[in-house]
């Protein structure tokens, strides 16, 4: 009887987001871009799917190359307009997950603002110094166009088995998952299977230049929340413990107790829930009837917390995302955030960065190509009608795909074709030479990247 009263508001809500994003995609709404990189990470459906811990790593990873930034709405807060956060901010003021980014990278501007478009601008104003911005939750923010789309997905609640909302948990179209460059699904089972992978990735529905990376959680041991106060004190395996969290998806958090410890309780509340004193008489309770070993709390991040009756408080442990390409994955982030960048620019050493040459990145900045050529089998020909401005040899460019086999290596042509800036990838990438399917739809995801419509 529910589903048949939620239908067609799901339907309806669903026609309302269709026509909106065909707007944008048909250029009816204006969609603008920053000059710098902005990294997008977002999903299409309500509740928890790993985007905080995905916007932390993201972080720990290009602060080595960047000065980054993150902007955020600030879900939650009680406050308007932009506001820069501090580690002492109250989380009512900012929300929690910006605060809880703050507290654990001080050195990172964050803000929160629910125009990101002018958002960004005054944080490039106020700290001309961030050359990088993470947009936290922003895949539905189509005012502005980010240099990357992440989308997040959780392995447990499938997209291809779900509904818009209110009926379902969808509050965006599937075929929108074409936006994203890279889709990362969280909470996988071990010892997934190729055939595994293979199911899942065909359920999204993804095209070949879009890479998906497989994650889970891995628990780690809680530390607690006082280090000084407790000593050796440790919880060891089949201590008594009580759950609690306040999370869109819980279940890999309880579950991953439950297999290392003795679970007597469950206080469990939905994401981003407002922990009152109430909730900690509950929790008191909780540990009477348990005895007097410890709470284990769960935060967005992943990152678990220990204490006992007397210290309601928290502390890092060593939760880790781990997956068999999670390390290749943010290489390549890394590398497509340097390739794509709308400048040249140098680190502080003063040495070029990323995938393109600082010559390279100037040619293409300047040139600003409208349109991408392939150039594959049978077309070499074409290259005689371009009218080249500059061209750069693959093997110029740090750590392109490169092809071993003599006569087929490429170059970047720059120059103009029928009255149209153009950019053309001459060179030829194959499985039997070698390549990973990753390297063989590199140009495609070079084109994609660049915003340029293919030919």
């Amino acid at each position: 009887m529910v589903k048949l009263f939620l239908a067609p508001l799901s339907w309806f809500y669903g026609i309302v987001i269709a026509v909106r994003n065909w707007l944008y995609d048909a250029g009816l709404k204006k969609s603008v871009t920053v000059d710098i990189p902005v990294v997008c990470v977002g999903n299409i459906t309500v509740g928890g799917t790993g985007k905080t811990p995905m916007c932390e790593t993201l972080i720990r990873h290009f602060q080595e190359r960047y000065n980054v930034g993150l902007i955020s709405r600030g879900y939650g807060r009680k406050t308007r307009g932009y506001l820069e956060v501090t580690p002492e901010m109250s989380w009512r003021k900012c929300g929690d997950e910006p605060r809880q980014i703050k507290t654990g990278f001080p050195d990172t501007v964050v803000v929160v603002c629910k125009d990101r478009v002018a958002g960004i601008e005054r944080m490039r104003r106020e700290h001309p110094e961030v050359n990088l911005v993470i947009m936290d939750d922003g895949f539905q923010y189509r005012r502005l166009t980010p240099k990357l789309n992440i989308v997040m997905t959780d392995y447990a609640r499938p997209i291809d088995k779900d509904h818009m909302l209110p009926l379902g948990r969808l509050r965006d179209k599937r075929k929108q998952m074409r936006r994203a460059h890279y889709v990362v699904m969280t909470r996988c089972p071990a010892g997934m299977t190729p055939l595994d992978r293979r199911i899942r990735r065909n359920n999204l529905e993804l095209l070949p230049y879009q890479n998906l990376s497989f994650t889970r959680v891995v628990s780690g041991d809680p530390y607690p929340a006082f280090p000084a106060d407790a000593g050796d004190r440790r919880l060891k395996a089949g201590a008594k413990v009580v759950a609690m969290a306040g999370l869109g998806n819980p279940a890999s958090f309880v579950d991953g107790l439950a297999a290392r410890y003795r679970l007597e309780d469950e206080l469990l509340w939905g994401d981003h829930h407002p922990y009152t004193v109430r909730d900690l008489h509950r929790m008191e309770r909780a540990l009477d009837e348990a005895g007097d070993d410890a709470v284990i709390v769960r935060r967005a991040s992943g990152r678990e917390y220990s204490f006992n009756r007397a210290r309601w408080d928290s502390s890092r442990s060593r939760n880790t995302t781990s997956s068999k390409n999670w390390n290749t994955m943010l290489e390549r982030i890394k590398k497509t955030a340097s390739f794509i960048r709308a400048e040249a620019g140098r680190n502080a050493d003063g040495d070029s960065t990323g995938m393109l040459t600082v010559s390279a990145t100037k040619v293409w900045a300047e040139i600003e190509p409208e349109v991408g050529i392939i150039l594959g089998t049978g077309l070499g020909g074409l290259v005689g009608s371009i009218d080249i401005s500059a061209s750069i040899n693959y093997s110029d460019i740090p750590d392109f795909p490169v092809s071993t086999v003599e006569g087929h290596s490429g170059r970047l042509i720059f120059g103009r074709l029928g009255g149209r800036r153009v950019v053309a990838m001459q060179g030829r990438f194959h499985y039997y030479e070698g390549y990973e399917p990753w390297q063989v739809v590199f140009p495609v995801r070079v084109m994609k990247f660049s915003r340029l419509r293919l030919r």
